[in-house]
């Protein structure tokens, strides 16, 4: 390792935030869910577009690298079934330009009302070893421009996914050497991002990503940039304190929201639950959204490609909160495209349906360019359960480990019903671990995940699980609050995928990029 790691003091990567302690407290779970009303808004989350520039129908779709469909693929050589297609490929590829505009034309014309847009992250390809500054500074510019068209006079708010930076997910301090600094990318995104955001956006946005806008009164919005909880931000092994002041401020906001009587929406790209997600960062989200949960009425994410939710708990046990995951426009990988339409209550801003919307890549494909892909409402959410609330989510969960067919039918919403993601069908094991991410919002800690795989476990008898886990804690754990690899960290490739794990190459280049850092900074 190099010695920017091992010279490091760990309490600097267990950190605990200052959390304003005016609150009656949480003695049970958050119940309160208003009904719908014609009155309600329609907000439209787009997320994870990654638009490919270089995506080439009839390109190799098969080929050895993380990312394909390229053009820089000879057609003539490639026999049929390794083709790309027209409309995007459940391979490891991600999404034409074409596919984008069908999107968003689709969207106008199939919702009357649509009052917000939230596009959370994520519009650069997956070409790590390729990205430039230029390159996803002309993808981000090509599409934020393309949705200030097709959504002209309706209000968007965007937020920064880990592949914006170039090197991708690296978000070096802006005050770090040039060469190696983030500046230039929130300095772009202010540009792109001003068209819809106030003036007194910017200082935060060019300082972190990051910002907080009110729509209306009583409406407050609050776009956070997660990619400081992300380990393949090398950034946050360097210094692992340069994360708390964004936290801080996530906190100040919401708290100064209560004092004004507003409630809140908040927008980030990685769920704190995921593998991916640092767990001390994760705790102290968790801390804010438990302190505050009686004014946010959701959390909005993306990330991992699937159509999933996260309900928060308390240490106690109470369900406070709930992550909605709006899955991802890119078929990448073995998903067909989708967005998401939210129904959500205009007072206390909670959730009271959903929508998710997709097509059928395959059927779409053996079309070709001579037909635009049939678009359908593949459910609602309201088929599951009419109380949104976090109480209400979690009883759902209790149904579902008792009931697992009913639980397979949410896998396979979960992911987009796609052919090749359903025809291996979900075995025991991965029903376990279905049930079990919607209880995770800290990665290590799987409390209320544990008692739902033994529910399920009961209805199913040759049920395989994983042994039950105990949260380590920070006090007693032997390097307290590291940023480690806490799981098998995938490249946004939901289970079951072949996302590639950290590499021996990331690894040197990591080690490289750190004691470069440490030796200039």
């Amino acid at each position: 390792l190099p010695i920017s790691i091992c010279q490091v003091k760990q309490n600097e990567f267990n950190f605990t935030l200052t959390i304003d302690g005016n609150s009656a407290g949480v003695d049970g779970s958050k119940s309160n869910i208003p009904t719908k009303s014609d009155a309600d808004l329609k907000i439209v989350q787009l997320t994870d577009i990654h638009y490919d520039p270089e995506y080439e129908p009839g390109s190799l779709a098969d080929c050895p690298e993380p990312m394909c469909c390229q053009r820089s693929s000879a057609a003539a050589t490639i026999e049929t079934s390794k083709q790309a297609g027209y409309w995007g490929d459940y391979r490891d590829c991600d999404t034409p330009l074409h596919l984008i505009e069908n999107t968003f034309e689709h969207i106008r014309e199939t919702h009357e009302q649509i009052d917000y847009i939230y596009h959370t992250g994520d519009i650069v390809p997956h070409i790590y070893w390729a990205t430039t500054k230029d390159g996803n500074k002309d993808a981000l510019t090509k599409i934020n421009q393309l949705i200030a068209k097709k959504f002209d006079g309706i209000p968007v708010y965007p937020n920064v996914g880990n592949h914006e930076s170039h090197p991708s997910n690296v978000f070096g301090a802006i005050d770090a050497p040039e060469e190696i600094n983030v500046k230039w990318l929130y300095e772009h995104l202010w540009s792109i991002w001003s068209h819809w955001l106030p003036t007194d956006a910017e200082q935060t946005v060019l300082k972190g990503g990051y910002y907080t806008v009110s729509p209306k009164q009583g409406f407050r919005i609050i776009s956070i940039n997660s990619n400081e909880c992300y380990l393949y931000n090398w950034w946050v092994y360097l210094n692992g304190s340069i994360v708390v002041e964004q936290l801080q401020w996530l906190h100040d906001t919401l708290l100064a929201a209560e004092k004004a009587g507003e409630y809140v929406h908040v927008l980030t790209h990685i769920p704190s639950g995921d593998a991916d997600c640092w767990t001390v960062w994760a705790r102290e989200f968790n801390r804010i959204i438990e302190r505050f949960n009686h004014i946010i009425g959701g959390i909005f994410s993306g990330h991992t490609h699937v159509d999933e939710l996260n309900v928060y708990y308390t240490e106690k046990g109470h369900a406070v909160g709930i992550s909605w995951n709006g899955g991802s426009l890119t078929p990448y990988s073995n998903k067909n495209p989708n967005y998401v339409v939210y129904e959500v209550e205009p007072e206390s801003l909670q959730v009271v349906d959903y929508e998710t919307w997709i097509f059928d890549l395959e059927k779409a494909n053996a079309q070709g360019s001579s037909a635009k892909p049939e678009w359908v409402k593949e459910y609602s959410i309201t088929e599951f359960t009419s109380d949104l609330s976090p109480a209400g989510l979690d009883a759902l969960l209790d149904q579902l480990a008792e009931n697992p067919k009913l639980l397979e039918k949410f896998w396979q919403y979960k992911h987009t019903s796609a052919n090749p993601r359903l025809v291996n069908g979900c075995d025991n094991k991965c029903l376990s671990k279905t049930l079990c991410r919607m209880a995770v919002t800290v990665f290590d800690q799987k409390t209320r995940c544990n008692e739902l795989k033994a529910k399920l476990e009961s209805n199913l008898p040759e049920v395989t699980t994983e042994s039950p886990t105990t949260s380590p804690s920070p006090a007693t754990a032997s390097s307290p609050g590291t940023p480690t690899t806490q799981g098998p960290i995938t490249t946004e490739k939901p289970e079951g995928g072949t996302a590639a794990s950290i590499s021996g190459v990331h690894l040197i280049t990591m080690a490289v990029s750190l004691l470069f850092a440490r030796l200039i900074y």
